[in-house]
């Protein structure tokens, strides 16, 4: 998975220094000030709540909290900045991505399903689908090749969200002012500049992993050399 502020430089660069978008434009920002800004909030305390149900204590915001369920989560092949995310502890530093993969990917079962059903024969719709749901649309916005959003799609978008939304027991109201509000610029350039602090971040974290990833390239030569070296020797002893 992507971390959430690398595809959102992408997202909001787009709008960075061209504020007098078409109402197509503006229907794109909407979704995504929606995706990345209330279902950020919401996944927060979503996950809080679904965790204090699964273990019976809450979720402490602190180091504590996130060496535990590292303690209990299945970490091979992680995103080490995930994992270290997680062990602060600190839900407010949790972006979407490290949510997604708690809730989702951690092999820890703190999603329950529910029996909501649209007619008797339908089975439950399960709370980590519609998550998952949630995942789907912003990768597909995230990775758009066109900001533009027609006005029946942007419709079409709202109501999957007031959907998911329902299940979820979400609070629509942010949701709707957004959908319904002015696009504000001011909000275009915050979010301009954070992400380009983040992708600083980000950058340094990348070179990071280049860097890890080149010394265990080298260590499995020098593994090869060394088993060539064994083999050798034990036809020698032949």
């Amino acid at each position: 998975m992507l971390n959430d502020f690398r595809v959102t430089i992408v997202l909001f660069s787009l709008f960075a220094f061209r504020f007098n978008m078409t109402p197509e434009e503006e229907n794109h920002w909407r979704l995504a000030s929606i995706l990345y800004n209330d279902v950020l909030s919401k996944l927060r305390d979503f996950f809080k709540a679904k965790f204090q149900q699964r273990f019976t204590f809450a979720w402490g915001d602190n180091q504590m909290s996130g060496e535990f369920f590292i303690a209990n989560a299945n970490i091979s092949h992680t995103d080490q900045f995930i994992l270290n995310l997680i062990r602060q502890g600190d839900t407010a530093h949790f972006d979407a991505t490290t949510l997604f993969w708690c809730l989702l990917y951690s092999g820890i079962d703190i999603l329950q399903p529910k029996a909501r059903r649209s007619h008797a024969r339908s089975p439950p719709i399960r709370d980590s689908e519609r998550i998952d749901e949630l995942r789907e649309m912003r990768n597909r916005v995230a990775h758009t090749g066109s900001a533009t959003l027609s006005g029946a799609a942007f419709s079409q978008q709202l109501t999957s969200l007031e959907d998911i939304y329902v299940q979820l027991q979400w609070d629509r109201r942010t949701m709707r002012q957004i959908a319904q509000g002015p696009v504000v610029t001011e909000e275009c350039r915050r979010l301009q500049q954070e992400l380009e602090a983040e992708r600083q971040r980000y950058r340094a974290h990348d070179l990071t992993l280049q860097d890890h990833e080149q010394r265990l390239q080298a260590h499995d030569w020098i593994l090869q050399d060394h088993e060539q070296i064994l083999q050798e020797h034990e036809g020698m002893s032949i």
